[in-house]
């Protein structure tokens, strides 16, 4: 990978948040998403979980817990909010296709698992992934092994994430989940 091309997905995958005044109000410019409209935008988040699990029965493990919760603010600055009554986390597209990736590698090389459980609640949304049996290379195997060591514990939320709280630009309202990657 030449430097030019390491530059530019350095900051596609950047993920940091920064803050710029405009009319008097210190509004949050999420770098690394793209903004759709107002007060919505697209790409990915990471979020470190505290509570995730490891169960092994027999062959099988799962890992489990919450990847993102709700009412208390992220890394980002950004608080899960439920907003006019409606749940937070919508995840139609992603139940389609429920694959833990590892790094946001859309490949069927680097599919770590699979959602056997997922749901919101008052506390977030929580997530249990069935990993794979057998991986078929080495990046899958270590990043398996990491998640039964709880050495990773940081997942990374593709989607569409909106703010539509106009008394509070850092509620997120609203998120369309597009896919789920473990991360360090």
């Amino acid at each position: 990978m030449t430097r030019t091309e390491r530059i530019a997905r350095d900051k596609t995958h950047a993920v940091r948040s920064f803050f710029f005044v405009q009319k008097g109000k210190c509004l949050p410019f999420r770098l690394g998403l793209k903004k759709i409209e107002s007060g919505v935008y697209e790409g990915v988040r990471a979020f470190t979980s505290t509570d995730m699990k490891v169960l092994k029965e027999g062959e099988d493990v799962f890992i489990y817990g919450y990847v993102n919760t709700k009412n208390v603010a992220d890394a980002y600055g950004d608080i899960p909010t439920n907003y006019l009554g409606r749940p937070v986390y919508d995840l139609s597209r992603y139940g389609k296709n429920s694959i833990l990736l590892i790094n946001h590698w859309n490949s069927t090389s680097a599919a770590l698992g699979v959602a056997v459980e997922m749901f919101e609640d008052d506390i977030g949304l929580f997530m249990k992934f069935k990993l794979i049996v057998n991986p078929g290379n080495e990046d899958v195997t270590h990043a398996k092994n990491a998640l039964i060591e709880n050495i990773l514990k940081a997942f990374s939320i593709g989607g569409r994430w909106y703010f539509e709280d106009e008394e509070n630009i850092n509620h997120l309202t609203r998120a369309f989940i597009h896919e789920v990657s473990v991360v360090a």
